[in-house]
């Protein structure tokens, strides 16, 4: 808000200054809406680049578990193999 109170440029007491005035305080907003819109689009691409990351991660922790789970079964397999050769004996 002190942002906008400091492109507000007050109306000046003569009408002749009027247009100047006018366009002083469109461009004045027109910056500041141009600010306002870049830092929404640069917010925008970081929390983009934060999901395909978030996305990245969630992908190779899929990976992960997988191949744990068939780390898992291969364990048993090999635990059961191990069983019967001690019962074999």
């Amino acid at each position: 808000m002190d942002r906008l109170a400091n492109t507000v440029i007050p109306f000046p007491a003569g009408s002749h200054h009027g247009l100047r005035w006018l366009a002083l305080s469109l461009g004045n907003g027109a910056r500041l809406a141009e600010d306002a819109l870049s830092g929404v689009a640069r917010d925008s691409n970081e929390i983009s680049d934060h999901g395909e990351s978030l996305g990245g991660l969630a992908a190779d922790l899929d990976a992960l578990v997988q191949r744990m789970a068939s780390l898992e079964h291969r364990i048993g397999v090999v635990a059961d193999l191990a069983a019967r050769m001690a019962l074999a004996k």
